[in-house]
């Protein structure tokens, strides 16, 4: 009788490891076949987001965008800034803290900072065709997708 409890305990718990496994691979499949949202993003604006990794010149890229800030910025401050001159300066402003900051990956901070810098203008008047313009821009100061 011992022995056929024993037997009986073992195979319920042969049970639990087989039943939690394959939820676990099921939850894996899920997971791995959901988008994530900055290449979400990028197929909306109808851009190619790039591989991680791939930026190149991302030091250059840095100096490149906070010059140009603060020349928005002073056009900012003068009150002579257009609607993309502050787009480009709350992007130019957030992949710069991002990246050169945080060691966010340029490839990540230039796509997710486009939605970031469209709140910040707060204007329904920014188009996608004005961030894709954006995106593709700045991405080739840091030497991404070459």
């Amino acid at each position: 009788m011992n022995k056929l409890r024993g037997l009986a305990g073992t195979i319920a718990l042969l049970v639990v490891f087989l039943v939690v496994g394959t939820v676990d691979a099921g939850a894996q499949s899920r997971a791995s076949s959901v988008e994530n949202s900055e290449n979400l993003l990028a197929q909306k604006l109808g851009l190619t987001a790039c591989p991680m990794g791939t930026a190149t010149n991302v030091q250059g890229g840095l100096a490149a965008i906070d010059a140009q800030a603060a020349v928005l910025r002073a056009s900012i401050n003068a009150g002579s800034s257009t609607l993309n001159d502050r787009l480009k300066y709350f992007y130019f402003e957030s992949v710069s803290t991002e990246v050169g900051q945080y060691d966010i990956a340029a490839e990540l901070s230039l796509l997710t900072n486009l939605r970031t810098a469209a709140k910040k203008v707060g204007s329904d008047n920014v188009t996608n065709q004005m961030l894709a313009s954006l995106y593709n821009t700045t991405k080739v100061l840091f030497g991404l997708c070459q």
